[in-house]
């Protein structure tokens, strides 16, 4: 077990700290980050919280998250505890993906919800799913798969 202090306010003010752009709780891309950062920390392995994520209309949301970040104080600050360490490829992956646009966020999620609750599908079953109900994020499929890939989120799909 990884052993870093995860509440909430921590989380959300380490996720912002490594964005390549301010992540305001009160705007709706700063409310998507941190959906998809919280997800992805989830699926590294690091003790977030029991949050349960279904697919939604902009990727795997959690209906319980939302309402724990709704109930801070608007402008409420928080400082990461010294003990709040990354292992350093995690890191270089979560700032990988928060440097890119929303879209390609929600793709790489997306991709990996969609493999993680069809335990068994092929990669190219993966995509099809994934172009079936968000064809809009089309072009970003191939770079999400590799980025998938290349950070080792995706298991025994080629």
């Amino acid at each position: 077990m990884i052993e870093v202090d995860m509440t909430l306010g921590n989380i959300l003010s380490w996720l912002s700290q490594v964005s390549s752009r301010p992540m305001e709780w009160s705007t709706f891309s700063g409310r998507f980050r941190a959906q998809k950062g919280i997800y992805l920390l989830k699926h590294l392995g690091y003790p977030v919280g029991n949050y349960s994520f279904s697919l939604y209309l902009n990727g795997p949301y959690c209906p319980e998250l939302a309402n724990e970040y709704y109930n801070f104080r608007t402008g409420a600050s928080f400082s990461p505890s010294l003990d709040f360490k990354i292992d350093p490829k995690h890191l270089r992956l979560i700032r990988e993906a928060f440097s890119k646009e929303d879209e390609f966020l929600e793709t790489i999620v997306t991709l990996h919800w969609i493999q993680m609750t069809n335990k068994g599908i092929s990669a190219l079953g993966i995509i099809k799913h994934f172009i079936s109900i968000k064809p809009r994020l089309e072009s970003y499929v191939e770079e999400g798969w590799a980025f998938l890939r290349r950070h080792n989120m995706v298991q025994g799909s080629t």
